[in-house]
């Protein structure tokens, strides 16, 4: 699946759950720090959808660029409490949500990136 295709899946999903969801415009540039913004039940979603093509399933925090941190935490300080930034990750026919928190406490202690594990998992086929 290509990242747009993933995009374009998440954005059904989502719709399928309730979400009202908006798909972010392309952008040459890659200016945009995140692909999705999901809103339901006063609570604002901001997803970034990342495909992983290696063999196993790991998330190299290197493909977090500095605008997406820049936006996720200016947007944290902004909404707090109502608001969600996170990365929605295929790997393998499976999808997974981290939530860019945890990502910036791993990357705070030195980590370079997260093992896709079964608690990271979401179904997205239901």
């Amino acid at each position: 699946m290509t990242g747009r295709e993933f995009e374009k899946y998440m954005v059904d999903w989502l719709s399928a759950k309730g979400f009202w969801v908006h798909r972010m415009a392309e952008s040459n540039t890659g200016s945009q720090p995140f692909d999705i913004i999901a809103l339901k039940d006063y609570k604002v979603c901001a997803f970034d959808c990342k495909v992983i093509s290696t063999k196993r399933p790991y998330f190299p925090f290197s493909r977090i660029e500095e605008n997406q941190k820049r936006a996720f935490e200016k947007l944290y300080e902004c909404y707090s409490g109502i608001l969600l930034c996170a990365f929605m990750i295929y790997f393998e026919g499976d999808v997974y949500l981290l939530d860019y928190s945890i990502a910036k406490m791993l990357m705070e202690e030195g980590k370079k990136g997260i093992t896709l594990t079964e608690e990271l998992k979401i179904d997205s086929r239901e």
